[in-house]
């Protein structure tokens, strides 16, 4: 069964946002969301992530070293120009703490926003039992728009009774702010991105049924994939791309022939990865699915990896593919060993993992209510 997962990420993605091609073109790349709180620099070998101790780190996405540490914030959330913006931890209900980090001197004190939330809501980063708190930051013509939502759910071992919602609340909203003045604009109702702009020939050819998916930008081209059934029951994955200046629909590529397990797009929207199990006597290993990454822009192939999970947020950077995982546990030299998420780093030439670097765990994994 094929299963198409477009983006693998908890908030709007950089893809989303990318789909009118405002800000990944082909002569750039913008700074994207590889995951929650993993944010890849484009254009320069560097991501952004939540470090294990609260503080965030800088690390060189070449050979994942920790280039630096700041504890002014905790979560970073896009980088902008030369600032980085990020989520401190909250103190308090009701207010969101915004710090703009300057990259160059990340130690000195920052530009620090409070955005305004609802009565009760708390900006969470590590997230309790039934309750999620999202937050996004995006560019919009030099200026700061941020993006928060919030969830709170009733969790139980007893399914809720008929007609009845889990949804105890549910809040969103947003402001945006100068980072030279720091004049702030509380947004109302929602301030989430707006919906992608496509050709208006692409947008028919979705809405009339003649595209599986909508298509993305991908530095040059908008792009994306069809899946057929072919002889024998096995699935073939096309490429399909329409110049991103004229339009003019350009030679569809087959990228795969076979049981893809699935078909994910990187979190820049720039590749994809085509998941297939692995037979025979290469099954029984730990890992257990061969990733063919192919470019979305050409459809050529990047190359083939072997990977312990279908599918898991990526991107490709150069000959190294940067994905994180999840945590997890494996039995290594007769003892179980328990593994943080982390950050990690495969090498096209050698297929092997080049470096990992742990991660902060946000998401609740405590106990679970026995009864309603």
């Amino acid at each position: 069964m094929l299963v198409i997962m477009l983006q693998v990420t908890g908030c709007a993605t950089a893809g989303d946002r990318d789909r009118a091609g405002s800000s990944n073109t082909a002569q750039g790349r913008s700074s994207f969301e590889l995951g929650p709180g993993v944010i890849v620099a484009g254009n320069e070998p560097m991501t952004y992530v939540m470090g294990r101790g609260g503080e965030i780190e800088a690390i060189d996405a070449r050979t994942g070293d920790s280039v630096w540490r700041s504890s002014l914030a905790a979560k970073p959330l896009a980088v902008l120009g030369s600032s980085l913006i990020a989520q401190a931890v909250a103190k308090r209900p009701g207010v969101l703490p915004i710090e703009v980090l300057d990259l160059s001197n990340p130690e000195t004190p920052p530009l620090s926003i409070e955005v305004p939330l609802p009565a009760g809501v708390f900006a969470f980063i590590d997230q309790p039992l039934g309750i999620s708190f999202a937050v996004e930051a995006r560019d919009e013509a030099g200026v700061v728009v941020v993006s928060w939502s919030y969830l709170e759910q009733h969790v139980s071992s007893v399914a809720p009774a008929p007609g009845t919602s889990p949804i105890l609340r549910r809040a969103e909203g947003g402001a945006r702010f100068d980072i030279e003045s720091g004049e702030l604009q509380v947004l109302e109702g929602t301030s989430a991105p707006p919906s992608p702009v496509l050709p208006h020939q692409l947008q028919q050819m979705f809405e009339d049924g003649e595209l599986q998916r909508p298509p993305s930008r991908a530095g040059s081209v908008f792009a994306t994939t069809t899946t057929q059934v072919i002889e024998g029951g096995d699935r073939q994955v096309v490429l399909n791309r329409w110049e991103a200046e004229t339009g003019k629909a350009l030679p569809d590529v087959v990228l795969f022939n076979g049981r893809p397990r699935a078909a994910v797009q990187s979190s820049d929207n720039r590749h994809i990865v085509i998941t297939s199990s692995l037979e025979g006597a290469e099954a029984g290993g730990w890992e257990r699915y061969q990733w063919s990454v192919f470019s979305m822009e050409s459809g050529d192939s990047e190359g083939n990896l072997r990977w312990h999970t279908s599918a898991t947020p990526f991107c490709v950077l150069g000959r190294t593919l940067l994905t994180i995982t999840q945590p997890f546990s494996r039995k290594e030299e007769g003892r179980v060993v328990e593994r943080p998420p982390a950050l990690r780093a495969i090498s096209f030439e050698t297929g092997v993992q080049t470096w990992s670097h742990p991660l902060r765990d946000t998401a609740y994994r405590g106990p679970f209510p026995a009864g309603p």
